[in-house]
């Protein structure tokens, strides 16, 4: 029991780091793309994710109404426990 939920658990953890690299790459894309479009630099990029960091410092997200932990604002329903939910954002 405890080798196979140990294999699927680093399944799982395999499967995220890859979702997590491609991620990256995506974002290395747009990036890249932006800064040829619209002549952006990288310090254009720091200084707005400087502001959005600091602006998110010490939000806390609104939790879940059944199993109370925090809600992702990029899903609609709770990652945790399946509830559905109507937070609604951009990102």
């Amino acid at each position: 029991m405890a080798v196979s939920e140990a294999a699927s658990a680093q399944h799982s953890l395999k499967a995220l780091r890859d979702k997590v690299d491609r991620q990256a790459i995506l974002l290395e894309s747009l990036w890249t793309l932006l800064k040829s479009k619209l002549e952006c630099s990288d310090d254009d990029l720091q200084a707005i994710m400087e502001d959005l960091e600091s602006k998110a410092d010490g939000a806390v997200a609104p939790a879940c109404p059944n199993c109370n932990r925090p809600l992702q604002e990029n899903s609609p329903v709770c990652v945790y426990c399946g509830e559905k939910h109507d937070i609604k954002s951009l990102f």
